[in-house]
């Protein structure tokens, strides 16, 4: 099992990550209308992205029918190679959508007007790809692994109510589900 990471190690590391993508934050219950935005947002970035984008998901909390979530549709992008992103990204700030920077493996841009959307553009069928995908199939299929990922959520919300500090109070149960899911779903 997956050592938890603490409040206090959850805000230290916050404080000290990118700032400007810290926000506000809360969880709620399941609505259908992400899966309605996904499947309107999924053609829009298909056009705007071109063969660039070899796939888009729909991945996180609200792509799992029933999972209490931020709401913020989580969307991955498939690209060949992480390194061309800069097109990519001047593209996607054309249309709407702030450029977040990221890490070596991907590349996170957010949307904030009406909708909310978080896009994150990473190499298609990477070890995160396929991570993103098993972890998304596996609270599909296993309502007590959703359950248990819902409580966890709702727990690290209400204890650290900003983005980052929320994302790294849940990182041990994202861990222990997705060795569950490699477990069981492989």
């Amino acid at each position: 099992m997956s050592r938890r990471v603490t409040e206090d190690e959850a805000n230290i590391d916050a404080s000290s990550a990118l700032a400007s993508v810290d926000e506000p934050i809360t969880v709620v219950s399941y609505r259908d209308e992400w899966a309605h935005a996904f499947k309107h947002e999924a053609p829009r970035l298909t056009a705007i992205l071109g063969d660039e984008a070899i796939a888009v998901e729909h991945i996180g909390s609200t792509a799992v029918p029933g999972l209490d979530a931020k709401p913020v549709v989580d969307v991955m992008v498939g690209v060949d190679e992480i390194a061309a992103t800069a097109k990519l990204a001047q593209r996607l700030t054309t249309h709407g959508y702030e450029d977040c920077g990221g890490e070596s493996e991907r590349r996170y841009f957010r949307k904030r007007d009406g909708q909310h959307f978080n896009v994150q553009v990473i190499e298609y069928d990477s070890p995160t790809w396929r991570a993103n995908l098993l972890l998304r199939e596996y609270l599909r299929a296993d309502r007590g692994a959703a359950s248990r990922y819902t409580e966890a959520k709702r727990e690290a919300a209400i204890t650290s109510p900003t983005l980052l500090a929320y994302s790294m109070l849940k990182r041990g149960i994202v861990e222990e589900l997705l060795a569950e899911a490699e477990t069981r779903l492989g």
